[in-house]
């Protein structure tokens, strides 16, 4: 009688120990990271976790400094579209 009561308590500690054991983590983002907005159409730049800039449709945002060691211009997106134009060009001749 005492071998089976105690089988039938090791049995039951057994079965309780998946019970008992802890539960599964979800992953921890890592703190500098890109995140894709798909119905926002944005893109959100995480670093340290912060957002540090976002790009979307209307240009990129930067909340902080930029820095650059050559000529910075505005032409109005002329030589964006060239530069599109040419690539699809490239694209279209292959």
């Amino acid at each position: 009688m005492r071998i089976i009561l105690l089988r039938l308590l090791l049995s039951g500690a057994f079965l309780a120990a998946p019970a008992l054991a802890e539960e599964p983590r979800p992953a921890q983002q890592p703190l500098t990271r890109i995140e894709l907005d798909e119905p926002g159409g944005k893109i959100h730049f995480i670093v340290k976790g912060e957002l540090a800039a976002v790009l979307d449709g209307s240009g990129l945002h930067i909340l902080h400094d930029i820095t650059y060691g050559d000529v910075l211009t505005d032409d109005g997106g002329y030589a964006f579209h060239q530069a599109l134009e040419a690539s699809e060009k490239e694209v279209s001749d292959e």
